[in-house]
């Protein structure tokens, strides 16, 4: 489950980030009990503390396809060229230069970590 879902520390970061449930429903939580090891669940936590732990698609249904700034920056997904364990989320325009041509590149060790990094990213910068 956990491969699925955000980590435990990039949920807590989600939801300082201002990542709502009633905004976009999240079909697990971690679920955090004093006197037990955090564990992802179902959302319907009727006890203890929750934290929304949403799903690749559920973060990638929440970042925007382009985003227009000086160029069109566009939503990529793909592994990370270097470490072919880690996923990146880029927004980025067409251009031959690969370094320079990114408004903001994530990598995770899972995509729904990657994909949460980037929806914190453009929250705290006002690109959402």
């Amino acid at each position: 489950m956990n491969t699925i879902t955000t980590s435990l520390a990039v949920s807590k970061k989600l939801k300082e980030a201002g990542w709502k449930w009633k905004d976009a429903p999240s079909t697990f939580c971690w679920w955090l009990q004093e006197d037990e090891e955090p564990r992802v669940t179902q959302s319907w936590c009727d006890k203890g503390f929750c934290i929304p732990a949403p799903t690749a698609e559920e973060v990638l249904r929440e970042l925007p396809s382009v985003i227009r700034s000086e160029q069109e920056y566009w939503l990529t997904i793909r592994r990370e060229y270097e470490h072919d364990k880690r996923m990146e989320v880029v927004y980025e325009y067409d251009s031959d230069d690969v370094k320079s041509n990114s408004l903001h590149h994530t990598t995770g060790d899972t995509l729904a970590n990657a994909a949460a990094e980037c929806w914190i990213y453009l929250k705290t910068n006002d690109l959402l």
